[in-house]
């Protein structure tokens, strides 16, 4: 019996090889009635399409360089989009940006829904981690602890992240349904420039020396939101979002514009950051944070956009902050030789009472014990100083002595000049802005600085404007503050 199942099952086979044979040839003719004209079938995105345009920051005009200024260039996008109920990050699409990306119009597949949305340009690891799915629009707007370089990528090319100008923009349902872009997001820089450049005119027969000049930028606030606080307008009035400020025009707020906004500061190390003095002046630090150089013109400024030591935290504070510890400051360190003196390379010179030898002349009369000036040898003596004392600066009662002629100055950075903040209390007068580019020209130097650079840290006295420290401040777009000052 079994085996006759199995004959008579064999009696289909023809059946139905025919009838695969047909399926077969039906399946040609639809694929050959394709290629005649019919519509092939388009891929469908996963979600919906949003349109969207990002607008770069307002041109820096720096001698036709703007493609390559690490403040506009963008090599990659990062749409972060979170949920309007609670504020959380439910999606995140990523772009990477060619010469030929056209920004004006970008295409996004995502589920259609209401959203706010923030755009991180050039975002680093730091910010990549701070947005991942899941995370509160606190990781952006809340004030944490950033180095410079955890908001810029220095890679074969320097870029600086980017993000909105004015906080998290609302996307609707509604804009799914537009062909062209009704969501349009301004982008700034979340770091600040500052440039010092001038062949400075030195005074009462002083020479410059062959050390190089450099400077830094000291204190920084030491907690920053990546997504920029709104504050206050140069005009009078609160920052709002969409009201077409100028950015020439805001003064954002800051940690320490919260809380020093009533009184002046007690201690300012909870929230700035200052440059350790042993690494300002020692030999070995100090050429490794002095990177950021004195440029020669203006011309020379297209070279220093590239280099991260010339990039600063946004630091900005209320009046009753302007301490001479608390402004965010040039400290440079120039080398200046007085007029008189003759140095070897790389030697430095001493200052005593208005009168000024060189560091082999000082050696020379310690190791012979016979100075030409009593009252110098009673001061070495008391100082004890002796010829192995040399090695780095150092300023001991009224002996100071300057390390490869190096001198050291102060100057504040004003944001706003005199006709946006005309008095010593306004908002604004000083402080350094994200975004906003300070380029200050050193044109003269009167006098000797210090041989060590003063300890800001705990110095809460109220800040004094020098008449020969002056600031000629005019702002073009992005916002680029041009200076000149004399120290």
């Amino acid at each position: 019996m079994i085996i006759m199942r199995r004959t008579s099952s064999l009696r289909y086979i023809p059946a139905v090889i025919c009838c695969i044979a047909l399926f077969v040839g039906l399946v040609l003719t639809a694929c050959s009635h394709r290629d005649s004209g019919y519509p092939l079938p388009q891929p469908q995105p996963k979600g919906s399409v949003l349109h969207l345009s990002i607008a770069t920051p307002r041109s820096i005009v720096l001698r036709g360089l703007e493609a390559e200024d690490p403040m506009l260039r963008i090599s990659s996008l990062r749409f972060v989009f979170y949920s309007p109920e609670k504020s959380v990050v439910t999606q995140v699409r990523e772009l990477s940006v060619s010469p030929s990306t056209d920004l004006s119009d970008l295409v996004l597949a995502l589920p259609e829904g209401n959203y706010k949305l923030v755009v991180i340009a050039n975002p680093t690891t730091k910010l990549v981690a701070r947005t991942a799915v899941g995370s509160p629009l606190t990781q952006l707007t809340g004030y944490e602890h950033y180095y410079t370089d955890e908001l810029a990528t220095q890679g074969s090319q320097l870029t600086v992240s980017l993000l909105n100008e004015q906080g998290p923009v609302t996307v609707t349902s509604a804009a799914f349904s537009s062909t062209t872009p009704q969501v349009r997001i301004q982008l700034e820089s979340v770091l600040a420039r500052v440039l010092v450049y001038g062949e400075p005119r030195l005074a009462g027969g002083a020479k410059r020396g062959s050390a190089p000049a450099g400077y830094v930028l000291s204190p920084q606030a030491r907690y920053t939101a990546p997504l920029r606080p709104l504050g206050l307008l140069r005009t009078g009035g609160s920052e709002v979002a969409g009201d077409g400020s100028h950015p020439e025009a805001r003064y954002p707020t800051s940690r320490m514009c919260q809380e020093w906004k009533d009184s002046a500061p007690r201690s300012l190390t909870e929230l700035l950051s200052h440059f350790a003095l042993d690494r300002m002046t020692s030999h070995e630090g100090g050429e490794d944070i002095y990177l950021a150089r004195l440029l020669p013109d203006e011309q020379a400024l297209a070279t220093a956009v590239s280099n991260i030591h010339a990039y600063a935290r946004e630091t900005t504070l209320p009046p009753t902050a302007y301490l001479v510890g608390a402004l965010p400051s040039l400290v440079i360190r120039f080398p200046y030789i007085p007029g008189g003196l003759t140095l070897r390379e790389n030697e430095g010179w001493v200052s005593f009472r208005g009168k000024y030898y060189t560091e082999s002349q000082m050696k020379e009369w310690i190791r012979s014990d016979d100075f030409d000036d009593s009252t110098l040898a009673e001061a070495v003596k008391a100082a004890r100083i002796n010829e192995d004392s040399f090695t780095a600066p150092f300023e001991k009662g009224d002996l100071r002595f300057y390390y490869r002629g190096y001198n050291y100055y102060v100057v504040p950075i004003r944001h706003f000049d005199d006709t946006k903040a005309p008095t010593k209390t306004s908002i604004g007068r000083y402080g350094v802005v994200r975004g906003a580019e300070y380029r200050i020209r050193l044109t003269q130097i009167l006098r000797p600085g210090t041989p060590v650079p003063p300890d800001l840290t705990a110095d809460l006295t109220p800040v004094a404007e020098e008449k020969n420290v002056h600031a000629i401040v005019s702002v073009r777009p992005i916002v680029v503050h041009s200076s000149e000052i004399h120290i």
